[in-house]
């Protein structure tokens, strides 16, 4: 399986930026970690926007208390645990057909994540990563702001399956996440932490970039020590 390493954004297909205000901009400056720390705190205000037609499917164990994390987008499901990933592709792909052109431009699965895995209803692995093949053509990206899940070989070799399988692109970071238990405005993907990778759909790593490393600590989000 190809995981070879692209050097630049793959223009439109694959373009992540860094850092983008929620009102607009462009790739972040080296202001960015000072303004990532600054709100540390608070609601992560670095995000950027999904065009539409755009789908969420949350699973409700990201959460604290009774919070939990939620995207929103234009077709939002919250599934239960028990949901079988076979049902999640399948409405998946029929939600795609009914939007405007027969795809969906972004899907974000939120869940909890490590290498290779998604703790997404009955979950995902590279055991059942051959079931996104059903959405060939019929979704163009799918983000995953989990943790961890394209850390070393066994994460780079699921996310390129899920994006071989839909013949678009998967986004995905290496290290641990760290967000607020709470709804994310509609249409609106929260920043990465640490290193991105982004998979084409022949399976390489056509576009890496790279974030602040936050960890959790006291229920705040703070810098990774060096």
């Amino acid at each position: 399986m190809p995981l070879s390493s692209g050097g630049s954004a793959n223009g439109k297909n694959c373009e992540t930026p860094l850092v983008n205000f929620a009102l607009g901009g462009n790739r972040g400056s080296d202001v960015s970690y000072a303004i990532l720390i600054a709100f540390s705190n608070f609601w992560r205000i670095l995000m950027y926007r999904l065009p539409r037609p755009n789908m969420a499917v949350n699973d409700p164990r990201v959460s604290i208390g009774t919070h939990t994390r939620r995207f929103q987008m234009w077709n939002t499901w919250d599934i239960a645990t028990t949901e079988s990933p076979e049902h999640i592709v399948e409405w998946i792909g029929e939600v795609a057909r009914s939007a405007r052109g027969g795809r969906l431009k972004n899907l974000v699965l939120s869940c909890h994540g490590t290498a290779g895995r998604l703790q997404l209803g009955q979950g995902f692995s590279a055991e059942n990563a051959y079931l996104f093949n059903q959405l060939n053509g019929l979704v163009q990206k799918i983000w995953l702001p989990d943790c961890l899940v394209a850390r070393g070989h066994t994460g780079q070799v699921f996310c390129a399956a899920m994006a071989m399988g839909i013949g678009g692109y998967v986004v995905a970071p290496t290290e641990k996440q760290c967000d607020r238990a709470s709804d994310v405005p509609y249409d609106m993907m929260t920043s990465f932490e640490g290193e991105i990778l982004c998979f084409g759909p022949d399976g390489d790593i056509s576009w890496r970039g790279q974030n602040p490393s936050l960890q959790v600590e006291g229920g705040a989000c703070i810098p990774v020590p060096d």
